[in-house]
């Protein structure tokens, strides 16, 4: 009467009796078969080890859709194996569909995330393409200016000389400070006004830019008319902001791009499900979709060994181990931290550690951290699969080990990843 299969068999595995619910479940003809062979999972190791544990010896099997759970429990006096069937196919089902819900929760997470750095370098180059388009009109309506003067040999050569300077000084850095700076727009603003400019103030910071000052001038043109000058200064002075955003358009496209290329990384779009893998290339595209969560407040160190090989390995799902881990530790640093990422080789194995100095997590509940369904989080904002999920994706699908020790002021998830699977070692004691 028993809703779940009873079964009992002999030491060698042959079932003796079994109830209505075990013969529904694999037949009429049920006893007298082998259990061994009937159960999936059971090889001749884990058989062994049933006979000789003490306790009920739990294992879990799939039959068509139906997931059962199974004790086995021996009577050495009477020599029996007692089998209790718990069916757990519908938890299971929720499981999967938790699952399923974290990682589409993940995902939209990341979506947010992504749109909203993509959307700050695309205003950028949207700003800057508008600035630009408003400056090129600005120096059309001076080119006139240039014609009218008629530049001779010498002003054309001043003329040639500041437009490379124009165009290179992306590429330089102001040893000066902002005070000297402003001090040097000042100082430049005056200058202009006294040549008469009218808009010495929006030319005074082009020309302090690329190192023009009154004595530049007077040293390269004694000879240059008032008007010829004012043309060339004019003229210089709405060029290097044309320079200027050309550099912002490059910068912000290719931030853009940068982005673009590490979330096609991160998901290993159109690559093979295992493949070579580069660790630190795999954390680093990581870090770059999670960004938005590491505020400007939490500072990452990236500590890695320079000729750590690449491990085989499921790429995509690599990187969901290293954004769980990640988004915990921003989580736990609430905006204000470091993380210190390292890497390095023991053993035979790659071994990444993500440590944080938030609080740390409590010595009573670290040891449940890689339970499913286990969250510290408050209702709503954690599933508690995250870390159960990055669990059987290192132990399981890779054959690898993951750690976690925590104090106040440093946690640390140690994850290990063997070059080999199959030299596959045990984890390093401590």
């Amino acid at each position: 009467m028993n809703p779940g299969p009873m079964i009992r068999t002999n030491l060698e595995g042959t079932v003796l009796s079994s109830n209505v619910a075990a013969q529904n479940l694999f037949g009429k003809d049920f006893n007298g078969k082998n259990w061994k062979q009937i159960c999936p999972g059971i090889t001749t190791e884990v058989w062994n080890k049933i006979l000789q544990t003490e306790y009920a010896f739990p294992l879990e099997a799939q039959f068509s859709t139906l997931s059962y759970i199974f004790n086995h429990r021996v009577d050495q006096l009477g020599r029996m194996v007692f089998v209790f069937g718990t069916d757990i196919t519908v938890q299971r089902s929720a499981e999967k569909q938790m699952k399923q819900d974290k990682k589409m929760a993940t995902l939209g997470t990341l979506a947010a995330g992504i749109a909203h750095e993509l959307n700050n370098p695309a205003a950028a180059t949207r700003r800057a393409s508008q600035q630009l388009k408003e400056t090129l009109h600005k120096i059309d309506l001076n080119r006139q200016n240039l014609y009218t003067v008629r530049l001779g040999p010498g002003e054309t050569d001043l003329m040639l000389e500041l437009a490379q300077k124009a165009s290179t000084f992306t590429k330089q850095r102001s040893s000066l400070t902002a005070l000297q700076i402003s001090d040097k727009e000042t100082e430049t603003e005056e200058w202009l006004e006294q040549l008469g400019f009218e808009n010495a103030w929006e030319i005074a910071p082009a020309l302090v830019a690329i190192g023009i000052e009154k004595q530049f001038i007077d040293s390269r043109a004694k000879s240059l008319s008032p008007d010829a000058l004012k043309a060339i200064l004019q003229w210089v002075g709405l060029l290097v902001p044309v320079y200027q955003l050309l550099h912002e358009i490059y910068e912000a496209s290719s931030r853009i791009s940068d982005i673009v290329v590490a979330l096609k990384n991160y998901s290993f779009l159109g690559q093979a499900p295992v493949q070579a893998v580069n660790i630190h290339e795999g954390i680093d595209n990581t870090l770059l979709i999670l960004k938005h969560k590491l505020k400007a407040g939490i500072t990452v160190q990236k500590r890695y060994c320079e000729d750590l090989p690449p491990v085989t390995a499921y790429g995509s799902e690599l990187n969901q181990v290293w954004t769980n881990i990640l988004d915990n530790a921003a989580d736990a640093l609430k905006g204000n931290g470091e993380i210190i990422i390292r890497t390095y080789k023991l053993d035979n194995m790659a071994t990444v550690e993500i440590e944080d100095n938030g609080p740390g997590i409590p010595e009573t509940i670290l040891p449940r951290i890689f339970d499913p369904f286990f969250t510290t989080k408050e209702p709503g904002k954690g599933t508690g699969l995250g870390l159960s999920t990055s669990y059987l994706i290192i132990t399981e699908k890779h054959k690898g080990h993951l750690r976690a020790r925590s104090r106040p002021g440093s946690t640390v998830f140690t994850v290990q990843l063997p070059f080999n699977q199959e030299t596959n070692t045990e984890p390093p004691q401590g």
